[in-house]
């Protein structure tokens, strides 16, 4: 068991499980990081790409509807 907790430690958990063709389960994480390490830098950079992407997808499904 030592063993194969190391490997997942070292590969991280979804390379594991992609390795032994197990499919992804959110009820296999008991409990959710409560450090995420997820970068919030350019969050209102993204946020405006994002909501630019919206608008001319809407345009152009409007466009497309006359």
């Amino acid at each position: 068991h030592e063993r194969i907790g190391e490997t997942i430690d070292r590969i991280g958990l979804a390379n594991f499980l992609e390795a032994m063709d197990v499919p992804v389960d959110p009820n296999m994480v008991n409990h959710p990081r409560t450090s995420s390490y997820v970068r919030t830098d350019d969050w209102d950079v993204e946020a405006a790409k994002w909501f630019d992407h919206k608008k001319a997808k809407a345009a152009a499904k409007a466009e497309a509807a006359e």
